[in-house]
């Protein structure tokens, strides 16, 4: 018996498995007797998670308690009202912690039943031009754990997109054993884990004390930055820690490329309780070739970077002046004066 707050990705990146994939899926979810949707067994709410304003409580705690009727309710939703732009995953937790689960864990919709969030997304949180999504979904998610809450990922896609995604929905659950996986025309395969994964009982509280996100800019001319960060804390009661594994095996400081990099440190305590705390480092640049360059005194020109002059061109990775030289094929300079050659 649990109270279940299922959060569901409605970006556009699902709209072509959705009637056929997601919603069948969902149905068989909540119906399955294993799950013991019901007044006094399961009791689930629903929220979608897309653009901002799309991002919402579909459905609150003691509204359904019928299985059955809980999937017609599913069976009603039209994709022309769910579908939105981004995937504000940072937004559904600060829903989560702040308009469904208000308190520690069990002490929610029925005081006494423990509340877990079960999350199915497709892609990493994003939010186009805005900043720092990824580290605000971080934590956001580590509220949620601190509480108490179980925070149960699926991801779903291809494999590509799995194998991206996986690593971050390790960092937001509550450890990367709560992480079931499939593509979209097997998400029924998953069925039987995820229900097994949110009934699982919560060993004994505990959790990280602090997370780390931190942005990088590389400067122009490198192609890495060098990013620093404290090791995260964590409490566990009086349990002994007897191993921490690091993954991958950095310490700070260290040199990252463009993109989002994720360090996971896993403190295992006696008893076989594991403690997983993410740091999350985003490295921003705008890169020509393998070097980031400076766009307001630099131009690129095919991997190659060049002081910025007015007026000149690029010509492959060549820059010129077109009052002096014209581009031919292959990238080809010849003077304003003469034809290009004919290959």
């Amino acid at each position: 018996m649990k109270d279940v707050l299922i959060i569901l990705d409605t970006s556009l990146s699902v709209e072509a498995y959705f009637e056929r994939n997601m919603k069948p899926f969902l149905k068989e979810l909540v119906t399955d007797k294993d799950l013991h949707v019901s007044k006094f067994g399961t009791q689930i709410a629903l929220m979608i998670f897309s653009g901002e304003k799309k991002t919402k409580v579909l459905l609150k705690f003691g509204k359904i308690y019928d299985a059955d009727k809980l999937a017609q309710f599913i069976e009603k939703l039209k994709w022309d009202d769910i579908k939105g732009g981004f995937t504000r995953t940072d937004i559904a937790f600060q829903i989560a912690s702040d308009k469904v689960f208000t308190k520690n864990n069990p002490g929610n919709n029925r005081p006494g039943v423990p509340d877990v969030v079960v999350i199915i997304t497709d892609g990493d949180p994003y939010a186009g031009n805005i900043d720092n999504v990824l580290e605000k979904t971080m934590a956001n998610a580590s509220v949620i754990k601190e509480k108490g809450i179980q925070i149960v990922g699926a991801a779903v896609g291809n494999e590509a997109m799995r194998a991206k995604l996986r690593p971050k929905l390790e960092a937001m659950a509550t450890s990367a054993e709560f992480v079931v996986e499939a593509d979209f025309k097997d998400i029924k395969t998953i069925r039987s884990m995820l229900i097994s994964k949110t009934c699982t009982p919560p060993v004994e509280r505990c959790v990280c004390r602090s997370t780390t996100s931190k942005t990088y800019l590389i400067k122009p001319g490198q192609s890495k930055a060098t990013a620093t960060w404290p090791v995260p804390q964590y409490s566990c009661g009086a349990r002994t820690r007897e191993t921490t594994m690091v993954e991958p095996n950095v310490q700070s400081p260290h040199a990252f490329p463009r993109g989002d990099h994720i360090i996971k440190y896993t403190f295992k305590f006696e008893g076989g309780v594991d403690v997983v705390c993410p740091v999350t480092i985003i490295v921003k640049g705008k890169m020509c070739g393998e070097k980031a360059f400076d766009s307001c005194k630099q131009d690129c020109c095919c991997g190659t970077i060049h002081d910025h002059m007015p007026g000149f061109k690029c010509c492959g990775p060549k820059y010129y002046n077109p009052a002096d030289y014209k581009c031919c094929d292959y990238a080809h300079l010849v003077s304003s004066q003469k034809s290009c050659p004919i290959y």
